[in-house]
């Protein structure tokens, strides 16, 4: 099962303000317990793009109970569908607990480009033991140089 957010393709923004600097939100809010096999797609990040900070944010408390704690890995996938290099599935995080309880983190990972357009993810690798729904918002920013 796939958990979009409803404006996942349209909603790039450009501050012309700050140079070449760009802001990408999106959100989802699942109402049921994401698998280790459904993927949350936040927002679509065009080719071209140097990625320097992804923010992940959740509202409420997801995973209400201890033990298995929710884990999760972040990362994108081409829009495209074709493959993407190994290790974007966790580009960004490995088996966090970042979701676990409610807060706004930064995720640590050294910058880099994008050369196509891809969507930031985010994949279980452990479950909830006990979920309650709750809006998950993704922040990225970055520079927007343009495709090669």
């Amino acid at each position: 099962m796939q958990f979009n957010a409803p404006d996942l393709i349209s909603k790039p923004m450009f501050t012309d303000d700050d140079a070449s600097a760009v802001t990408f939100t999106g959100a989802v809010t699942p109402a049921t317990s994401p698998a280790t096999t459904d993927v949350l797609q936040f927002m679509k990040v065009p080719a071209g793009t140097e990625i320097n900070t992804v923010i992940l944010q959740n509202t409420g408390d997801i995973d209400t109970n201890g033990v298995p704690t929710l884990a999760v890995n972040v990362g994108y996938a081409y829009v495209d569908g074709s493959a993407a290099p190994s290790g974007a599935n966790t580009a960004f995080a490995a088996a966090s607990l970042v979701l676990q309880a409610p807060g706004r983190t930064a995720l640590n990972f050294a910058p880099f480009r994008v050369e196509k357009d891809i969507i930031i993810q985010v994949v279980p690798t452990t479950v909830a033991a006990t979920f309650a729904s709750a809006k998950i918002a993704a922040i990225v920013h970055g520079i927007a140089y343009g495709c090669k």
